[in-house]
């Protein structure tokens, strides 16, 4: 079962136009930044809502309305079956995250 809201994950092209933009226009905390595989990412926070932004792949291209974020569940492969169960498509099955805590996975 789905328990809570976790984080917005957000592709820029820019990761530090982004994260100026947020912590000192918007006024959201910097929490850490990193580079991994080559790509600079980070995690800023406002309010209780963790914001990871994430360096754009070049010539990426998403379709309109494309978001992802992150729920917290209390069984994640329960969790999946009856999502998977209801129609909603398994993008990529549970994995060890190594830039935040916890299996992931990604649902459509």
């Amino acid at each position: 079962m789905i328990t809570s809201f976790s984080h917005i994950y957000y592709r820029v092209p820019d990761v530090e136009k982004a994260f100026d933009w947020y912590s000192n226009v918007l006024g959201f905390k910097v929490l850490r930044k990193y580079s991994m595989g080559g790509r600079v990412s980070g995690y800023c926070t406002l309010a209780g809502v963790l914001l990871e932004l994430t360096q754009l792949a070049e010539g990426t291209v998403y379709p309109p309305g494309h978001r992802m974020l992150g729920l917290t569940v209390d069984n994640m492969d329960a969790t999946l079956a009856d999502l998977q169960a209801k129609g909603v498509e398994l993008v990529d099955p549970p994995f060890d995250a190594r830039t935040f805590w916890g299996r992931q996975a990604v649902i459509k």
